[in-house]
């Protein structure tokens, strides 16, 4: 009986430290995911809600680990997708970002014609534009890997250069009403 209780709380114990150890999706997706807003100073409306998710390598993985499920990838699929997102990776940081705001303040793109400007601040306060700003449908995948947007936030995938993110990148997201910027902590 003695025997049978110590493998019991030896096999509760390990199956207890790999669920420690392995971070689940939305752990790290929270760690990945920062908030930010400009309100009117005079009547409080919201002139723009955000969320930015940085992309960063150890994101990258649980993002493709979760995907890889959603879409009950086999092995030969997976590892293609897996090759496509890390040659992704490699040319420049991605930012998923949702964007509310009032209709006259839509406009974000990589062009000239934008109301919003995005600048990611690296290491040494060294600050990059984006290469491109992609409008990217909200479907119910985006909702999934992506809980916090709202179902009326236009989504985009912004890629900006690869820099020296160092331990505590920014993003800066500002126009003429205002700016709003956030941090990561980054190991």
């Amino acid at each position: 009986m003695h025997k049978f209780f110590v493998v019991v709380v030896l096999v509760c114990s390990l199956l207890f430290s790999f669920h420690v150890s392995a971070k689940s999706y939305r752990s790290e997706l929270r760690q990945a995911t920062k908030q930010g807003r400009i309100y009117d100073a005079k009547t409080w409306d919201a002139n723009l809600l955000w969320h930015a998710t940085l992309f960063t390598d150890d994101y990258r993985q649980t993002f493709d680990r979760k995907h890889i499920e959603l879409q009950r990838l086999d092995s030969v699929e997976a590892a293609r997708w897996i090759a496509g997102e890390q040659t992704q990776q490699s040319k420049g940081w991605e930012v998923f970002m949702g964007l509310y705001s009032k209709s006259d303040y839509k406009a974000f793109s990589s062009g000239a014609e934008t109301f919003w400007h995005a600048e990611l601040i690296g290491a040494d306060g060294k600050k990059v534009q984006p290469v491109s700003v992609e409008a990217v449908p909200t479907t119910p995948y985006q909702f999934v890997m992506f809980p916090h947007l709202s179902r009326w936030a236009k989504t985009y995938r912004v890629v900006f250069p690869k820099i020296d993110l160092g331990t505590s990148p920014a993003l800066s997201l500002w126009s003429v009403i205002g700016e709003s910027k956030v941090t990561w902590k980054i190991k």
